[in-house]
């Protein structure tokens, strides 16, 4: 992949993404497009995803990072669409709405507020120039999602809602 250009290697990954992603839905819809061989399928297409992306990254020209509200909001999106359509197919399923599946939304949109929260915060460093690269490049999920402390309350607050939630259902015993 070293003679190819940036974008021909953008369009590489994506078309592995997409292959990846069809056969994800393809074994968990059971559409059986490959017939008993949906759950081979479906590793060897992330395999080859894991390869392509691996091959892909080291020779691709870095880029700074840009944090906007526009990423953030197609990320977001991306989360709620998944959880809120499992919920719809469980609903859908079952004819009720019962407590784990009101705990499904809770939790992503929790998450979620956090995020937005580390996300103005990151874009504020930008803004100042504080915000360290080699911090973020070496570790994504942990300089978005910040310090330990932060986590752990948040979290825990959390917890406590779906405790609140779990006891709303326990007295008018649903």
């Amino acid at each position: 992949m070293r003679g190819l250009t940036d974008n021909t290697k953008r369009v590489i990954v994506g078309i592995a993404l997409v292959v990846a992603l069809g056969s994800a839905v393809n074994y968990y819809l059971e559409l059986h497009a490959f017939g008993r061989f949906d759950k081979q399928a479906l590793g060897i297409s992330f395999l080859v995803l894991f390869l392509v992306v691996r091959f892909a990254r080291p020779t691709a020209q870095v880029r700074p990072v840009r944090l906007t509200w526009t990423m953030f909001g197609v990320i977001a999106t991306v989360i709620l669409a998944i959880s809120l359509w499992n919920v719809w197919n469980d609903y859908v399923r079952s004819g009720q709405l019962d407590l784990w599946k009101q705990a499904w939304l809770v939790i992503p949109v929790w998450l979620l507020l956090f995020m937005a929260y580390r996300w103005r915060l990151l874009m504020n460093a930008q803004a100042d120039g504080t915000f360290s690269e080699e911090g973020y490049r070496s570790e994504p999920g942990r300089y978005i999602f910040g310090p330990l402390l932060p986590i752990a309350l948040w979290m825990a607050l959390s917890l406590g809602i779906l405790v609140v939630i779990a006891l709303v259902h326990a007295i008018r015993g649903n």
